[in-house]
């Protein structure tokens, strides 16, 4: 029997994604391949020749199954499309294509995907032609342990069922003495059951001097807290969220790792 893994589908329908994109790009609710929204390429306001394009970053810890779905919508047949996974071309073509399915295994580490769309008429310019991508999808470890997994607010996961850490909550540089802004973290059940008295809790003595993580319920207003209890069962799969941020001293000389840890109790 296959282990049941844990598999990040990202369809751009959140305010927040779960990887990094940039570029020329924007959430459209014209044409999504299933839900509401939809990646695609952003229209040039002035055009003779124009190759809008974005690109996905992100990190596998394993072996992984990648697949999206994409779609070119163009209005003749000299309105090209490009795809790149880690800078090596993998489709190249012209004229309109109905949604079709992309699939590659990704050994671990960093990987891009880059979409180009390439403008080449003023016609070409309307607001339903470009490169269209939806449901991303990475199957990307083993559910192989009972586990409560963090991950970012898009989904994004940040270690996987052993405690394997590929992804940390970045606060960036602060300046002595500054509060961060919060940052949201879920915390999902993927224990194959039902669990209870759900909690994440920081351990103050792991401290580096003078800096200190928070966590809260809520962003508004930040009520800081060392253990946060979710009320009711937390059913296979479900999630709860909460808040995090960092706090220095005015004399801090340095910052550090932290940790967050969460644990419940069989249903």
């Amino acid at each position: 029997m296959a282990a049941r893994m844990f598999t990040l589908v990202e369809g751009f329908e959140g305010d927040s994604m779960a990887i990094e994109v940039t570029g020329e790009y924007e959430i459209s609710t014209l044409f999504p391949y299933s839900g509401r929204k939809v990646l695609t390429t952003e229209k040039p306001k002035k055009i003779n020749y124009s190759r809008p394009s974005f690109t996905l970053k992100f990190y596998v810890p394993l072996e992984t199954k990648m697949s999206f779905m994409y779609m070119i919508r163009a209005p003749h047949r000299y309105e090209y499309y490009y795809l790149f996974v880690d800078n090596i071309r993998k489709l190249y073509g012209d004229g309109s294509v109905a949604w079709r399915k992309y699939e590659q295994i990704l050994s671990p580490g960093e990987h891009t995907i880059t979409c180009q769309y390439e403008y080449r008429n003023d016609t070409s310019i309307h607001n339903t032609y470009g490169f269209y991508f939806d449901d991303f999808t990475l199957e990307m470890f083993p559910l192989t342990n009972p586990s409560l997994i963090f991950t970012n607010e898009g989904g994004y996961p940040y270690h996987d069922t052993h405690g394997n850490i590929f992804k940390n909550l970045d606060f960036g540089t602060l300046v002595a003495g500054q509060t961060s802004l919060p940052m949201k973290v879920n915390v999902y059940n993927y224990s194959s059951f039902d669990v209870v008295k759900p909690m994440v809790y920081l351990k103050p003595p792991e401290f580096p001097p003078k800096v200190k993580l928070e966590i809260s319920q809520y962003s508004t207003p930040f009520i800081p807290e060392n253990e946060l209890y979710f009320n009711g069962t937390m059913k296979d799969g479900d999630n709860h969220s909460f808040y995090v941020r960092a706090v220095s001293q005015e004399d801090t000389m340095s910052g550090g790792d932290f940790y967050i840890y969460a644990k419940a109790a069989p249903l």
